[in-house]
């Protein structure tokens, strides 16, 4: 059983990360078969949709060293924040380090994420000090969306 498992586990390493991804939605997701093994020897680890887990978007606002606004979208708002302070983040921030996180707002999908950021940057800068001001905002809270 142990060498079956090797070599399946070999077999998924080296197909595209597309193929695997498709793989495991028809195998595991629809007929809910547990798998022997997990592989991150190398590759790409497993999307969190993949696994069943739902990763959440975030729209953000970052103040800069010279008191300027940043405002950007991720789907991991702590690893985001730490690329910007050690200058792998945007070219805009990278300049302006240290960056502060001082809004959020959270999101199911990318799309509504994106589409929040790109209101977001529309906005005045005492609009998004307003922003500020509220705190974060999670998927829950939605005054906003009715403005």
């Amino acid at each position: 059983m142990i060498i079956v498992v090797e070599k399946i586990k070999k077999s998924i390493a080296m197909l595209s990360y597309r193929f695997r991804k498709n793989f495991f939605r028809r195998t595991v997701m629809e007929s809910m078969v547990p798998l022997p093994f997990t592989y991150y020897e190398g590759q790409k680890a497993l999307d969190a949709e993949m696994i069943g887990e739902q990763k959440m978007n975030y729209t953000y606002l970052l103040e800069c060293s010279d008191g300027t606004l940043y405002c950007g979208w991720t789907n991991d708002l702590e690893k985001r924040v730490k690329a910007h302070n050690t200058g792998h983040g945007a070219k805009y921030t990278k300049s302006r380090r240290p960056v502060r996180l001082v809004w959020y707002e959270t999101f199911e999908t990318k799309e509504e994420a994106m589409s929040r950021e790109a209101k977001v940057k529309q906005l005045s800068r005492k609009q998004k000090e307003d922003l500020v001001a509220q705190g974060p905002v999670r998927e829950t809270d939605t005054e906003y969306r009715e403005k």
